[in-house]
């Protein structure tokens, strides 16, 4: 049976952390990825990948234009009481 998992999709950072360690702008990007990849592993969150996707955004009164953002997607294995409510199809019951 597949294991089943929870998502979650957060905003990649768009600008550098400061450190001491850190002196140059690539340093500094790495910086706020190893910190923000950190945070989420103490959550139990698993980075599983990135990923940049379209999205439309408004443009003046009436027009639109496509934007792409930069998201981090992680995942972690769902806990055993939800895993326990599904019936063998997969399916889970509504209350």
């Amino acid at each position: 049976m597949p294991q089943a998992f929870d998502y979650k999709v957060i905003p990649a950072p768009k600008a550098g952390q400061k450190s001491p360690s850190a002196r140059t702008p690539e340093d500094r990007f790495a910086y706020a990825m190893e910190t923000l990849l950190r945070d989420m592993a103490r959550d139990e969150w698993e980075y599983w990948r990135a990923e940049t996707l379209p999205a439309q955004q408004r443009k003046g009164l009436w027009g639109k234009q496509n934007v792409w953002h930069d998201v981090l997607i992680f995942r972690r294995p769902k806990t055993a009481p939800e895993q326990a409510e599904t019936t063998p199809n997969g399916i889970i019951p509504q209350r």
